[in-house]
């Protein structure tokens, strides 16, 4: 068996348990999966596969800023597998393993194998790809890395070959019918490439002929519910622009968009610790080391659909973790070539410099390795704080070893590649796998609300009487919704009790939450109809 089918092999045989090793197993991880889930779900039973409910609620901003090609897929699944935390995240564990080898046939085309094989496996042990807000969890995050991947390939081929855009084109159609602004990255990073390579300006005609009679096709869902939604058009057009930078100017933007930098860059850190140190390495020495011709100009691609990403998600006041996901295949492809440049050839001693340098910083960060538990209430937004080690005689110890790695740059002392690269690719994927392997652990996790939600449901069946109000202990507006909108009324208690850990109080659905005159400020009965 070649390398060519043996690689790709090996990675989904490796893949596969780990992304769906219990993905039916814990409770539901964020409100955006149960949302997303819902949304499939009374597609499926209300036989209406054009409207976007949740909990009774029609979702018109996601209706008209989004579109319901991936809640058809897991409608689909629903149908066919039933109703289960397993149909609610099988589709984006199987969109996780296609983008793994979607990333390994991108490396393959601009590198080789083996290259394509370590930036797969540099993908695969990122604590963030697997388990926050993706590959084990039910939102459309994978399906975006998917299409996003494709599109630089399937791209990079046209140019090439002199072939056509349509495979590339309806990757961008997919992107349109997932989440419509995020067409905006490839748009700008291939006009990028156009604009700084002269010499595939010849094929931007071609480029543009088959936008103009496909990408109005991908368009067809949101152009029926601009109409039908008319009415609520503007409103929604008015809360994106807000969410821009720019939309109002002046000094206090520029200061939230250094804040925005310094977010991701935490959220980063600890999100891919620790290929994430190890990517601005990775890209230079990938851009230095490029062969003039196919190979410079694709990874230059690959570049500027990063800078894309960045430049698109900072120029919104909106901020989530895992809007990084994007960047990781990417980026995850230029570590797997960097390594595999390594394996080849010792590196310059600056660069030999820089790895040793980075290797004594990711050192020095103190991160949960194993005890961090992903499927807890906001795993995937309270992220918690990187801290300083206290090194002393590790430290010195490392340092040490960054002072070896720079007198063996001077090339006064033979050194074989794998004397450098053995220590560097088993260092990184022997964490990153620690970090994805350990959580595995968790996967029978029982959150509050489901707990609460069993014990609902048994008193119902046995008809015990329930004391209302009935207090929710567990955070998340949407979590709550999904577990109990459909059959209670429910409202978000002050601030003084959610600091004691109570969150929402039910009440039998359709119920008022009274005011009686003696109730306390702080009483989960006072207060409004929700």
């Amino acid at each position: 068996m070649t390398a060519r089918i043996a690689l790709p092999l090996a990675l989904v045989v490796l893949s596969a348990p780990v992304i769906l090793f219990g993905i039916g197993s814990y409770s539901l991880v964020n409100g955006d999966e149960g949302i997303y889930h819902y949304m499939a779900r009374h597609m499926v039973e209300a036989g209406d596969w054009f409207r976007l409910e949740f909990t009774g609620e029609e979702r018109v901003y996601d209706t008209l800023t989004h579109a319901p090609l991936f809640l058809w897929g897991k409608a689909l699944v629903i149908l066919f597998l039933g109703d289960s935390y397993f149909s609610m995240r099988v589709l984006s564990a199987c969109l996780g393993i296609l983008s793994l080898l979607a990333t390994y046939r991108l490396v393959e085309y601009l590198a080789n194998p083996r290259a394509a094989f370590l930036a797969g496996l540099v993908q695969l042990t990122t604590f963030q790809f697997v388990y926050m807000h993706a590959a084990r969890t039910g939102e459309m995050e994978t399906a975006i890395t998917l299409s996003l991947t494709l599109s630089v390939l399937l791209f990079l081929r046209a140019i090439d070959t002199g072939k056509g855009f349509a495979f590339h084109h309806l990757c961008l159609i997919a992107l349109i019918n997932l989440k419509l602004a995020l067409v905006a990255i490839p748009l700008i990073a291939e006009a990028a490439y156009f604009a700084i390579h002269p010499s595939a300006r010849g094929r931007l005609r071609d480029w543009v002929r088959s936008a103009c009679w496909m990408i109005p096709l991908g368009l067809a869902w949101h152009g029926y519910q601009w109409v039908v939604h008319a009415e609520q058009l503007g409103a929604v057009i008015h809360d994106l622009t807000r969410q821009s930078y720019g939309a109002a100017g002046g000094q206090g933007e520029r200061l939230a968009m250094a804040g925005q930098v310094g977010y991701y860059a935490k959220e980063l850190v600890f999100g891919a610790y620790p290929h994430a140190l190890f990517y601005p390495w990775a890209i230079i020495a990938v851009m230095v080391g490029a062969k003039r011709g196919r190979e410079r100009s694709g990874w230059t691609l690959v570049a500027l659909y990063i800078a894309s990403a960045a430049t698109f998600f900072l120029s919104i006041t909106l901020h989530q973790p895992w809007y990084l996901i994007p960047v990781i295949p990417l980026a995850a492809a230029f570590t797997g070539a960097a390594l595999d440049r390594v394996t080849r050839e010792v590196p310059r001693p600056i660069a030999l410099v820089a790895i040793a340098v980075t290797a004594v910083f990711a050192a020095s960060i103190r991160l949960p390795l194993v005890d961090f538990n992903p499927f807890a209430e906001r795993a995937a937004v309270a992220t918690p704080e990187a801290v300083w080690r206290d090194l002393s005689l590790p430290l010195a110890a490392i340092l040490s070893i960054a002072i070896l790695v720079a007198a063996l740059a001077t090339r006064r002392w033979v050194v074989r590649p794998i004397v450098i690269a053995a220590p560097l690719i088993a260092g990184l994927l022997l964490v990153g796998g620690v970090r994805v392997l350990a959580p595995l652990r968790f996967v029978d996790h029982v959150s509050e609300s489901e707990r609460l939600k069993q014990q609902l449901d048994a008193a119902r069946r046995e008809g015990t009487p329930i004391e209302y109000p009935v207090v929710v202990r567990e955070n998340g507006k949407f979590k709550a919704r999904y577990h109990f909108g459909d059959d209670f009324s429910i409202r978000r208690l002050p601030a003084a009790r959610r600091a004691q850990g109570e969150y929402f109080a039910l009440r039998q659905k359709d119920s008022t939450f009274g005011t009686p005159p003696s109730a306390k400020p702080d009483d989960p009965s006072a207060g409004g109809r929700r």
